[in-house]
């Protein structure tokens, strides 16, 4: 690229640069004055921009409920993953407790009233069942100790086998006793009313506490669950069912530029409009503004005069350009026109010794039509001359007298 190419380049560049910020200008002018309602440019434009301004605000509302919403689900699954965590470590312990009051109650299950007897029948029969287990391992054991290595074999195995036992017998027990337990702190703190025991009285009231906790931990759970519900009734009502509420988001904010749009082209007409009656399109002053966008006015006025000066640069460098153009192109036809006359002149110079060729040519042509001419003449004359010296056949003599009889009798 030339220097003027890189001139004009650099025109074009400060003239879309001028172009946009006068845009600009002027879309900011027409905001003010779209936003004061000023009587100077069409109602209806204001009208449409305060409608669109109400569009652009609701769409940022949805926005902000949704992240609301979806920050607020968020914080409703992880207390629900703690709650769920807190509610097994409750069972957990809640088992541990009720355990430990069980083995109390049964244990001291003499003094206990009938009532509640009952619930540890199962682990009487259990408890008859580890001690007979009990008993034969202490028989095999006392045995063990008289018995040959031979028999020991045997009796070992067989002892193994009803330490497991009894041991299946003591966790069934175990668990027979907090079944019991359980029953006996869910059915209320009447049962255990005439029970004087401190220390069971004490267990007992442990167990009722921790069962009200547990109860206080399921229904902040069932409050949890029915508060995620309603936040995600209200996210799809926004139509963020997916309920991260991205997709939305983005519809949203794709909607939001719309509008954004629509509005600029709403200033950007009202602000032509209204700077149109304080300069001209070329920047030349009307009227002074002394009121709404008085100062972009006036940069409007100075950078409109400016971009007249750049077109006009432009313009005549292009002109520079095309003239340049214009003088190589008459020289490269001028050249070509030398060349064309200088290939004329050779070739008439050409054609004259061709001329010249020619007629040489159609004299050796004449010289030779001549000699053949001569030759056939008196090849011509020769043959007669043999033809008169021959003898005529004795057909053509009888034939010539016959016509000579007829010719004379004629006579």
């Amino acid at each position: 690229m030339n220097i003027q190419g890189k001139t004009v380049s650099a025109l074009e560049s400060k003239k879309k640069s001028l172009v946009s910020h006068i845009d600009q200008l002027e879309i900011s002018v027409g905001r003010q004055v779209l936003q004061a309602s000023a009587p100077m440019v069409e109602q209806q434009l204001s009208v449409d921009y305060a409608a669109a301004a109400g569009t652009k605000q609701q769409l940022l509302r949805n926005i902000a409920e949704i992240e609301e919403l979806v920050s607020r689900l968020k914080n409703l699954e992880v207390k629900a993953r703690n709650l769920q965590t807190a509610l097994a470590s409750k069972e957990e312990y809640i088992n541990t407790k009720l355990l430990e009051f069980g083995k109390l109650i049964y244990k001291n299950k003499e003094s206990i009233p009938d009532d509640l007897k009952v619930h540890f029948a199962e682990a009487e029969r259990l408890e008859s069942l580890e001690e007979g287990y009990r008993q034969k391992v202490d028989e095999i054991e006392a045995s063990l100790e008289t018995a040959s290595f031979f028999q020991k074999l045997p009796m070992q195995f067989k002892l193994s086998s009803l330490r497991n036992s009894e041991a299946v017998q003591q966790r069934k027990k175990e668990q027979a006793i907090l079944s019991a337990a359980r029953t006996i702190t869910e059915s209320g703190e009447s049962t255990l009313s005439d029970i004087i025991d401190e220390e069971l009285q004490k267990s007992f009231e442990g167990c009722i506490a921790e069962y009200d906790e547990l109860t206080s931990i399921k229904n902040q759970l069932l409050e949890n669950a029915d508060e995620s519900e309603e936040t995600k009734q209200s996210l799809i009502l926004l139509d963020a069912s997916d309920l991260t509420g991205k997709k939305r988001i983005a519809q949203i904010n794709a909607e939001i530029s719309q509008v954004e749009i629509n509005q600029d082209e709403l200033c950007r007409t009202a602000g032509r409009s209204y700077v149109s009656r304080y300069c001209t399109k070329d920047g030349e002053k009307i009227l002074e503004c002394e009121g709404i966008g008085a100062e972009e006015i006036a940069s409007i006025a100075k950078e409109r005069t400016e971009l007249v000066s750049i077109n006009r640069r432009i313009d005549i460098m292009q002109l520079n350009t095309a003239l340049s153009d214009a003088d190589k192109k008459i020289a490269s036809l001028e050249k070509n026109a030398e060349e064309i006359r200088d290939q004329i002149a050779s070739l008439e110079e050409n054609a004259s010794i061709i001329a010249e060729q020619i007629a040489a040519a159609h004299a050796a042509r004449e010289v030779i039509i001549g000699k053949r001419t001569q030759l056939e003449t008196e090849e011509g004359s020769s043959v007669k001359m043999l033809k008169d010296k021959e003898p005529e056949p004795e057909s053509t003599q009888v034939a010539k007298k016959a016509d000579s009889k007829k010719t004379s009798k004629k006579s």
